[in-house]
């Protein structure tokens, strides 16, 4: 089964371009899993924002461009303050929150 219908497929234009690119990078990912188990949730923390949510999804970090991003790492929850590894913003607002848990071996069958 598709993942689209074919008459979504037909009407809405996709960059080609952009999607081999993303899932070169996201193939780039795969191929240092094994090593990515071996590392600490916090030292791949930066690595991972990067190599999934940037190269792969599309998003930037406000370390890449501090006056146009849509993605951050270390976001203060409004109701504890406690933080999350990272958070997803929509016009200026948090949609999504990004919480960052170690790789398992068990988990590469996925991968």
């Amino acid at each position: 089964m598709a993942l689209f219908q074919p008459s979504i497929i037909k009407n809405i234009k996709q960059d080609e371009a952009r999607i081999a690119s993303r899932w070169a990078a996201y193939q780039n990912y795969l191929a240092k899993a094994h090593a990515i188990r071996s590392f600490k949730e916090e030292e791949y923390q930066e690595g991972f924002l990067k190599d999934l949510f940037e190269a792969c999804l599309g998003y930037t970090l406000k370390t890449t461009n501090p006056t146009n991003y849509n993605l951050e790492r270390e976001t203060k929850n409004e109701t504890d303050s406690k933080k999350a590894d990272g958070a997803i913003y929509v016009e200026g607002t948090v949609l999504g929150v990004i919480e960052l848990k170690a790789l398992r071996s068990r988990c590469l069958k996925f991968l």
